[in-house]
């Protein structure tokens, strides 16, 4: 299954009043402007449920999209607590929050095969541990 970086945005001043509020989102908080106030609130690693793929797309503005296993496009929504979901068109999924475990972590920084030095190895992001991973096919006992 596919791992996500996922972000909660909070726009606090918009040039419409409905584009003010917190959502889900692919992308961090692109940045302030005249018009934008924000930032991101909450960021999160989850996996795409099986047969869901990610999308990304450079061609005009850079955008990450997410399509199921027919090629329909499925957008990130939230639960009554706030906790991410995937909207599909067969209807809502919850997503699968993915957490780094320190026994993890510590075999990631130990692995000097990782083209990183070892300083590097220990504030690597979530993601790349979770990359490494998958390549060296490493399982939590």
């Amino acid at each position: 299954m596919k791992t996500v970086r996922i972000y909660r945005n909070r726009c606090v001043k918009g040039y419409r009043m409905w584009e003010q509020g917190e959502a889900w989102s692919l992308m961090p908080w692109p940045g302030n402007s005249v018009y934008y106030e924000g930032g991101v609130e909450r960021e999160l690693l989850v996996r795409l449920p099986e047969g869901y793929g990610l999308v990304v797309r450079a061609h005009g503005d850079y955008e990450k999209l997410i399509f199921d296993s027919k090629g329909r496009l499925c957008e990130l929504g939230e639960n009554r607590n706030g906790e991410p979901m995937l909207l599909t068109p067969d209807g809502p999924l919850p997503l699968e929050t993915v957490t780094i475990s320190d026994e993890l972590r510590q075999a990631f920084i130990a692995d000097d095969s990782v083209d990183l030095t070892r300083e590097e190895r220990e504030n690597a992001p979530d993601y790349l541990v979770l990359e490494w991973a998958d390549a060296v096919e490493y399982h939590d006992a």
